[in-house]
């Protein structure tokens, strides 16, 4: 549980039910496959509601709409080769939301569903966690993570090794480390979270746990200079000849092809100036277990705001 004012996380201990998944065949990745593209196509809105519940600002929830609303649809995907990766990366933060947090049973459905099992018990609270069931669904979310991961990545790569400084792929790198910048915050979470479970499913030694926190944090740092090579390599490419979120007063139009893609850099820049004292102060958020309520927007601030280099 997370406090919205400190970002403080609280840990609540709840029974789990046996049940699990008796069989699991490979066409069922094709099932949660279609799952992430319905809620990006018909639930986007309320999922970034949903996804960024616990912030008190709503920074993050109204970038991830906009880019929401550049991207297009499973059928448009098919002809604008250009932003076919723009869905690749609403998707991946979709995948990483879901590995990040439990399933739990429908409430409506949860006496139904475990009045069936031959152990019972008075225990079960709601939101009802099957851990088993957890692990096996992650399973295949996971394989999926690596997937598109991979995808955004060598598209990334692709537009950041050409020679070429065309705008027109401005976009897409740029929209592409914001969704990484995005799902690496949830993903440095999700690490504190784990060893956090660690330390409280055993009897661990005060040095032991402060090894682990240090594990921890050791690998969201790695995270953290991961992520700004790659952002450094974006503004060695472009920031020299193509700024549109800082000279937002310019024909981007013409120079991005596409009325669509500049309307979104003018509204992107705009909320980034009116928004600008809070990504200050998170972009300087340090790389701390009880920080870890503070982590959104922390690395999209760090790229957003390197925009306005310092004078």
């Amino acid at each position: 549980m997370t406090n919205r004012i400190t970002g403080e996380q609280r840990r609540e201990i709840k029974a789990s039910p046996p049940l699990g998944m008796t069989l699991r065949e490979k066409h069922d990745f094709n099932f949660y496959d279609h799952y992430v593209d319905r809620i990006l196509d018909e639930h986007f809105l309320h999922f970034t509601q949903i996804c960024y519940e616990d912030e008190a600002n709503d920074f993050q929830v109204r970038l991830l709409r906009m880019m929401h609303e550049l991207a297009p649809s499973k059928i448009e995907a098919s002809k604008r080769l250009l932003l076919r990766e723009l869905r690749e990366v609403l998707r991946l933060t979709i995948i990483t939301y879901i590995m990040s947090h439990a399933f739990s049973i429908v409430e409506e459905e949860q006496q139904a569903v475990l009045s069936q099992l031959r152990y019972q018990s008075d225990s079960y609270q709601r939101f009802c966690t099957p851990r088993m069931t957890n692990r096996q669904i992650k399973h295949f979310y996971a394989e999926m993570h690596s997937i598109v991961l991979n995808r955004v990545l060598k598209q990334l790569q692709k537009i950041l090794h050409e020679s070429s400084r065309d705008c027109s792929k401005w976009i897409s790198a740029f929209c592409a480390i914001l969704g990484l910048a995005m799902a690496l915050e949830d993903t440095q979470k999700t690490i504190h979270d784990f060893f956090d479970s660690g330390m409280a499913s055993s009897e661990c030694s005060k040095e032991e746990e402060l090894d682990l926190k240090w594990q921890g944090e050791e690998l969201c740092r790695a995270i953290d200079d991961r992520f700004m090579f790659i952002m450094t390599l974006f503004r060695l490419k472009y920031n020299r000849t193509s700024n549109p979120l800082r000279d937002d007063n310019e024909d981007w139009e013409t120079k991005l092809k596409d009325q669509r893609t500049s309307r979104f850099v003018r509204n992107v820049s705009s909320l980034v100036k009116e928004k600008f004292d809070f990504l200050l102060e998170r972009q300087h958020v340090n790389i701390a277990v009880d920080n870890r309520g503070r982590y959104t927007s922390r690395l999209a601030a760090r790229f957003l705001l390197s925009f306005w280099p310092p004078s």
